[in-house]
């Protein structure tokens, strides 16, 4: 078999031939034999057929063509990172991986605010447009066959994108009284049926599930498609008034051809998309979990640094000059070292023998006969503080009842036995006749 002529693949693709045998040498059938089911021809001779079918080998012999030279898509300002706009769409004649196209963006994306998916086409954005809500974008994207590899063609012409940051009034929003998942399964459809109402090309930008409540109080889950629309005539894109306006030409349609979708009437978009109902997802659990956390860690540093303020604040009165102890408004001059005599002594015991004396008057002959020894003993805090404080010490007497000193430091030998252990409010340093210091408590 031979080729008489040119073959074009893109033409025709396969042939079915039909080839026959023919025996002109023998007879149907003679005299004295039976005639059989055999193909005869008009003379009598045997022949036979069969079918052949000869497909046609494809080359790379054509470049690929863009469906239409403009392309029209609209992203929002506050859209997130890889947020499809648009697809690039061209088409090659040719079979097999010589018809697989691969997209490249080659000019107008210096600020690298989109990328393209070079299988299959799709436009995203790779950048964020804060302030640039009513800009426009022009980028150009050409085409390869064989996926951009040896033998390739490229397309003939570029195709121009051009990219709108959307306004508020282009925006529209479609009510449906269906589960989202709905519409995600039968995108297409969809799209194809707002395509068809709209007399447009729409793009959707967010499908939000929000809740409804019916009659008998139930909770049900319905759709708000947010898209805007392209004009094809002009790539232009369209208001929400004349997409409100195009809708309701076709208004008889979604209550007949579209019943499906539960359609009811569409407004246009003039704040943020409605948020989604069905709960904080997991990036808002985590931050909430996060801050939290954060909180109490900030809650117990800042209780740490008030208690080893105090902490300090107590060591530096210890350390500090005997001139500048005070507690409250009373200077303890000359008493400290005694304390801290006294204090030296009390530790690992808690009480401590203290030779108290009574201040004021002459002595006699005799200091002894006024003064007696008392027992001071720690009330409570620890001792590692070193911190005399007013009420953290009484003193008891022990040996003689009647030299018992009151808060006044006089004595009171009218006390009882049993009030000799009550507790000392008032501290104060005096001087006997000979210098000596002493202490009232």
């Amino acid at each position: 078999m031979y080729v008489n002529r040119g073959l074009d693949r893109e033409r025709i693709a396969t042939y079915s031939l039909v080839v026959g045998a023919y025996n002109y040498e023998t007879k149907a059938f003679n005299e004295t034999s039976r005639p059989r089911q055999r193909n005869v021809d008009a003379e009598g001779y045997l022949y036979d057929t069969s079918t052949v079918t000869v497909a046609i080998t494809d080359i790379n012999d054509n470049a690929p063509t863009f469906i239409r030279p403009l392309f029209t898509g609209g992203i929002a300002e506050g859209a997130d990172l890889n947020t499809f706009i648009m697809k690039i769409r061209a088409t090659d004649r040719d079979a097999g991986n010589f018809s697989a196209v691969q997209y490249r963006i080659s000019s107008g994306n210096d600020g690298g605010f989109f990328k393209i998916d070079e299988n299959t086409g799709f436009i995203t954005t790779a950048s964020n447009f804060k302030g640039k809500k009513g800009q426009r974008f022009t980028i150009k994207v050409s085409a390869y066959d064989n996926h951009g590899k040896a033998p390739t063609n490229e397309a003939d012409g570029e195709a121009t994108a051009q990219i709108f940051v959307l306004v508020d009034e282009q925006r529209v929003t479609l009510k449906a009284q269906v589960d989202p998942s709905l519409i995600e399964q039968n995108k297409e459809e969809f799209i194809s049926m707002l395509n068809n109402i709209t007399e447009a090309e729409v793009n959707i930008e967010a499908i939000f599930k929000v809740f409804a409540e019916t009659t008998d109080g139930r909770q049900i889950a319905n759709s708000e498609v947010l898209f805007h629309a392209v004009n094809v005539e002009d790539q232009n894109i369209m208001t929400s008034d004349e997409v409100l306006s195009t809708i309701e030409k076709h208004a008889d349609k979604l209550e007949t051809l579209y019943a499906r979708w539960k359609i009811r009437a569409p407004i246009s978009t003039t704040t943020e998309p409605p948020a989604d109902d069905s709960g904080p997802g997991n990036a808002e659990l985590a931050l909430i979990i996060l801050g939290s956390v954060v909180g109490l860690l900030l809650l117990l540093g800042l209780c740490f640094a008030i208690k080893t303020r105090c902490r300090v604040k107590k060591r530096d009165m210890y350390n500090s000059p005997r001139g500048r102890r005070k507690f409250g408004d009373v200077n303890r001059h000359g008493s400290w070292s005694q304390y801290d005599d006294i204090i030296g002594s009390i530790e690992g015991k808690g009480v401590a023998s203290v030779k108290m004396s009574r201040p004021g008057s002459s002595y006699g002959s005799d200091p002894g006969m006024f003064g007696s020894e008392y027992a001071l003993t720690k009330k409570r805090h620890s001792l590692e503080d070193r911190i005399w404080d007013e009420g953290d010490y009484y003193l008891s007497q022990d040996s003689k009842l009647d030299s018992y000193l009151d808060d006044n430091g006089e004595s009171d030998h009218g006390a009882a036995a049993s009030d000799i252990s009550q507790a000392s409010s008032a501290h104060s340093s005096g001087m006997t006749a000979d210098g000596m210091v002493v202490t009232k408590v």
